[in-house]
């Protein structure tokens, strides 16, 4: 869980997401699907760079109501 620990460690020092807007899945039941899931997306996020897409978050928001969310929060895009 280390890079998506660092990735929302990064989320709150420069947006306005908050700790409890996270949703720690360390304790989930799928823990290795979320995993897979954050790192396929982080991946596709990084490689986007090459079109100019930069200083872009990804996490899984603490609310199972939303499909997805997404925005921008100090100059950074996040995506929930």
């Amino acid at each position: 869980m280390g890079k998506y620990q660092d990735e929302i460690n990064n989320l709150l020092l420069n947006t306005a997401v908050n700790k409890k807007q996270v949703f720690d899945f360390s304790f989930a039941a799928h823990v290795e699907e979320f995993q897979k899931t954050f790192a396929f997306y982080r991946q596709t996020l990084d490689q986007s760079v090459k079109w100019g897409i930069q200083n872009i978050y990804i996490f899984f928001i603490n609310d199972t109501t939303a499909n997805a969310k997404a925005g921008v929060s100090n100059g950074f895009g996040v995506i929930a």
